[in-house]
C-alpha cells in the first residue's frame, strides 16, 4: 500500500472519531489535526519528528520478534527519515535503521 493510500485511510479515521466529539470540539480537533498532519507549523513538525523517534524505539523491541522481511515493511511504512530539530537524533535513528536492515539481510 502507496504511503498516499495510508494517509488517506489515517485520516478518514481520525475525521470519523473527530466527528464523534461535540461540533465545538470537532472544529477544534480538526484544525489540530489539520496542522498536524500538514506540518504547517513547528510544533507539528517537532510532534511529527517525536513520532518518528518512537517508530524508531518499537522497532528494537519488534526486531527481536520479527523476521527480516516484516522489518523491512515496518521500516518501509516510515516514509521519510528523521530531520531538522532533531538532527542528532535523526543521526542515531537513521545509523540505527541501516544496521538493523543490514543485520538482518
Amino acid at each position: 500500500m502507496s504511503n498516499k493510500a495510508k494517509k488517506a485511510i489515517e485520516n478518514r479515521s481520525m475525521l470519523k472519531i473527530l466527528r464523534l466529539l461535540p461540533k465545538k470540539e470537532q472544529s477544534h480537533f480538526i484544525g489540530i489535526w489539520k496542522e498536524y498532519s500538514e506540518h504547517k507549523t513547528p510544533e507539528a513538525r517537532l510532534v511529527n519528528q517525536a513520532d518518528k523517534l518512537d517508530m524508531i524505539l518499537l522497532l528494537n523491541d519488534y526486531a527481536k520478534n520479527m523476521d527480516s522481511g516484516r522489518i523491512g515493511e515496518f521500516l518501509g511504512t516510515s516514509g521519510r527519515t528523521i530531520e531538522g530539530s532533531f538532527s542528532e537524533i535523526a543521526d542515531i535513528y537513521n545509523k540505527e535503521k541501516r544496521s538493523i536492515l543490514t543485520c538482518r539481510k
